[in-house]
């Protein structure tokens, strides 16, 4: 039953934003640090991500957008079974480009 047991942590953080609007055109971006943290599992552990978004506004506040984000995470944990001890570490970096209709505000 251990092994189904839900891995869950918090993470805090902040970031920038900006934003300009040129024309029809409209491009933000943001960057931010989280730390995420759960002492029974995660020993350390932070993250870095970017995202953008360029958009092109076709009917009064619709448009389409194309969003490329970068996402990177590290994490030293206590692994299922393993001691306090011996934390393994992860690695994860991901690449996602989202595209779709967006309301701009």
């Amino acid at each position: 039953m251990d092994q189904l047991q839900k891995k869950y942590y918090l993470n805090y953080g902040g970031g920038l934003v900006a934003y300009k609007k040129f024309g029809k055109f409209k491009i933000m971006g943001k960057i931010g640090y989280d730390i995420y943290s759960r002492k029974s599992y995660i020993t350390k552990g932070h993250g870095l991500y970017f995202e953008g978004t360029i958009g092109y506004t076709f009917y009064q506040k619709y448009g389409l957008s194309i969003m490329p984000c970068f996402f990177s995470k590290k994490f030293d944990y206590i692994p299922a079974g393993g001691s306090a001890t011996t934390p393994a570490n992860a690695k994860v970096k991901s690449f996602v480009l989202r595209i779709g209709l967006t309301k701009f505000f």
